[in-house]
């Protein structure tokens, strides 16, 4: 294949790669659309998470974290969590 033809074939096919280049990036958008509720759900709960861990007591706070039993870690967690609501409704009031 010569160089002439190489370019005349790269100028003919030019245009369906931007057909298909289009077409991926309205997909992309499509996704990231359909993403973005999940990706704020999975912040709203990542800053809770905060929130409850700012609640906790250093104690509790070692617990949720270092425990090797998952029911411990889960007393101290929800114990951190019920102190953050009640702390929540004390200031909402």
């Amino acid at each position: 294949m010569t160089p002439e033809e190489r370019t005349a074939f790269l100028d003919s096919i030019k245009p369906a790669w931007e057909h298909v280049a289009d077409a991926i990036k309205q997909i992309c958008q499509a996704i990231a659309e359909k993403v973005q509720p999940v990706v704020s759900a999975i912040a709203r709960i990542l800053d809770l998470d905060k929130a409850i861990m700012a609640a906790a007591t250093p104690k509790e706070r070692h617990y949720i974290l270092h425990a090797k039993r998952w029911r411990v870690r889960k007393k101290y967690y929800d114990r951190a969590r019920r102190r953050m609501l009640a702390q929540l409704r004390r200031n909402a009031t």
